[in-house]
């Protein structure tokens, strides 16, 4: 007999993620770091985690540890495929990760981020030549300019002004989309829509894709690396849908950084005190030029931002493993086809690891936190974040940048969540953006000039 875990029913008729999210996190507070969550008239047993001795627990279990629950983001599998991401673990899982591990270790992130630059230079102009009057919608903002160097640096195509117009739509509306309820067979005006985006996402992967294989120039991104790479378990080359179906799961993880840089930005904005210490400590390790990847270790305050950024607002609310067999941990007892849905917001305020876990302190990291895995920003486990080596480079480089070459003024200081595929702003973060006259801009970069056009704000699809 296990010790006892208390049960939250939850009765609704609003049973988006967005409102079960917004629930379960406050529930920690009553029914405290573990409960079990009733949704009738669903069967499922789900236990809800914020202790991370307890999320370790689950994530280093060899019977859950890299297992994922099935049937949890159908339209997300149907638009993405069976890659990396989408797949439920086990040993083809594990294959598949394995295929993907050179293309994404410390060394091969730090050559994929000499490139970054090239993007947020872009960035740069287009703001610059928005002005500064109208507001800008920063996250989409961002997300355009993530989008374009993902697109380089997982399979070496620079996009164009026109590309980047529906991707930009249509990865945002896509990711919301994947956690969304209604049945895709249902012809919804919302599902329709993306049975159009996905159509055309997969022709345009299908074009990336066939242009590299008229081509034996090697190239140090993800799409080489499975192009010469045989698919571990049927052992033949990897097919195009294959291939696909790993960029997708790639390509789809990069704008979590869009999240970090745009949590970075809003806090450079609200917060002058802060701003002006990472300000200081650019022009003393960096003066007027872009900070690379090799800069960061000497960069310690922006480090410590940066950790309380992910810490407060992790680009992912949380994540799911599933226990097909009983499990035990901690004295609980978990029965078999349990799931387990492990909140890595409120595990990363938990009140006993944190000292006013609620407040944005980046000074609290200049102390290794006496749990080894009170901050899990990129999760825990096997199934650990793919792409962290990159992501830890790229969103202080680009809040480096930032800081560097604009003062941001945000409409509003208030801040409401919104949570669906990641931790979102409930509402359009609006902002204008000024140029600051002392960094020097890169050397070098030859930009045409459709690349600085502003894009035209109505749906393509």
């Amino acid at each position: 007999m296990g010790k006892p875990i208390p049960k939250k029913i939850f009765v609704s008729r609003d049973i988006s993620l967005n409102h079960l999210v917004s629930n379960v996190i406050p529930a920690f507070e009553s029914y405290g770091d573990l409960f079990q969550l009733i949704l009738p008239p669903l069967p499922h047993k789900i236990f809800c985690l914020r202790n991370p001795n307890h999320i370790k627990a689950v994530t280093s279990h060899e019977e859950c540890g890299a297992i994922k629950p099935a049937h949890t983001i159908p339209k997300a599998d149907y638009f993405m495929g069976d890659g990396v991401y989408n797949d439920l673990g086990g040993e083809t899982w594990k294959a598949k990760r394995r295929v993907l591990n050179p293309a994404f270790t410390e060394a091969s992130s730090r050559r994929l981020s000499e490139d970054l630059p090239y993007s947020l230079e872009k960035m740069k102009a287009r703001w610059k030549k928005h002005g500064t009057t109208s507001p800008l919608e920063l996250y989409g903002e961002l997300q355009r300019m993530v989008l374009d160097y993902g697109a380089y640096a997982l399979f070496s195509r620079r996009l164009t002004d026109e590309e980047l117009d529906w991707i930009v739509e249509a990865t945002g509306f896509a990711e919301m989309m994947f956690v969304t309820l209604t049945p895709l067979w249902i012809p919804t005006p919302s599902n329709m829509k993306l049975w159009r985006i996905k159509t055309r996402f997969h022709a345009f992967m299908d074009d990336v894709i066939r242009e590299r294989r008229k081509t034996a120039e090697p190239r140090p991104d993800m799409l080489h690396t499975l192009l010469n790479t045989p698919n571990p378990v049927t052992g033949k080359p990897h097919t195009d849908e294959e291939i696909k179906a790993q960029l997708f799961s790639a390509y789809f993880g990069t704008p979590a950084v869009t999240l970090t840089i745009l949590w970075g930005a809003f806090f450079l904005s609200t917060r002058p005190e802060i701003l002006e210490k990472v300000r200081t400590e650019l022009k003393g390790a960096a003066g007027g030029r872009v900070v690379r990847a090799e800069d960061l270790s000497q960069l310690p305050y922006l480090d410590m931002f940066i950790k309380e950024v992910l810490r407060t607002y992790p680009s992912f609310w949380g994540s799911l493993r599933y226990a097909e067999h009983p499990i035990e941990f901690d004295g609980y007892q978990f029965p078999a086809k349990s799931i387990f849905a492990m909140i890595r917001f409120a595990a990363q305020r938990h009140p006993a690891h944190w000292e006013n876990p609620d407040q944005f302190i980046p000074e609290r990291h200049e102390k290794r936190n006496a749990c080894p895995h009170a901050l899990l920003p990129f999760g825990l486990g096997p199934r650990l974040c793919l792409g962290r080596n990159l992501a830890s480079i790229m969103a202080p480089m680009a809040v480096a940048f930032i800081a560097q070459n604009f003062d941001i003024q945000m409409q509003s200081d208030k801040l409401e969540l919104k949570y669906g595929f990641g931790i979102y702003p409930a509402h359009d973060m609006m902002a204008t953006v000024h140029p600051l006259k002392w960094p020097t801009p890169l050397e070098g970069l030859d930009f045409p000039s459709k690349t600085l056009d502003d894009a035209e704000h109505h749906s393509v699809f």
